[in-house]
């Protein structure tokens, strides 16, 4: 095995490689034996209960504020548009390449190594999105919370502003969870669920106050 030089450790695997789309063992956006001839992919959902619930919209504030210096901008921007499509058809829909392509201003050209490919290959390689057919791409209706190998490599300021973010975030959850228990209605005394009843209970037999 190979070792991995000084300047190589700690680092993505995106970073270490100038085609990402390598790293996933096909080309998502290729034929299976010419990439020029795909003019289209076929966009389908990536369903995750988890990420579904705790995640957050391609197009909220969150991941432009946080994913995009990770994600870049022409991935971050194809994924809004992405997200777009599946709220439209959220049974998948075609994709065209090129019409994408320019409408993200990326230009016409084709092939493995077009900037479009590229932008593809790196949501693939942040788990964002998956192959799932030679044309078809399954991805994330939401991103995850940005993970902290992520966050770490985050300019200070972004750094400073998810941690106040995740601390309101957080303070809020408490709050309404002691709302919660604040509007909850009394057991009445004498009720076999009331703290009265439960510690009458818990009584050895035969003893009295």
């Amino acid at each position: 095995m190979r070792a991995r030089s000084p300047a190589t450790l700690g680092r993505h695997p995106a970073e270490m490689s100038p085609h990402p789309h390598l790293l996933t063992g096909s080309d998502p956006v290729a034929e299976e034996d010419d990439p020029d001839a795909c003019d289209s992919l076929h966009i389908v959902g990536w369903p995750d209960p988890v990420i579904d619930a705790l995640g957050h919209d391609p197009r909220s504030w969150y991941a432009e504020q946080f994913w995009l210096s990770v994600l870049g901008p022409t991935s971050t921007w194809l994924m809004r548009r992405l997200a777009t499509g599946l709220d439209t058809e959220p049974g998948g829909f075609e994709l065209s390449v090129h019409e994408t392509a320019r409408a993200l201003g990326l230009g016409g050209r084709g092939g493995r190594h077009s900037p479009f490919q590229r932008a593809v290959a790196r949501c693939v390689t942040f788990e964002l999105a998956r192959q799932v057919g030679p044309r078809t791409l399954a991805v994330r209706r939401k991103v995850p919370p940005l993970p902290r190998r992520h966050l770490l490599r985050l300019p200070e300021s972004l750094q400073q502003m998810h941690q106040a973010w995740s601390s309101s975030k957080l303070r809020d959850s408490r709050e309404a969870r002691g709302g919660a228990e604040a509007v909850r209605p009394a057991t009445p005394v004498g009720h076999p669920g009331s703290p009265a009843a439960r510690a009458q209970g818990s009584r050895p037999a035969g003893t009295h106050r």
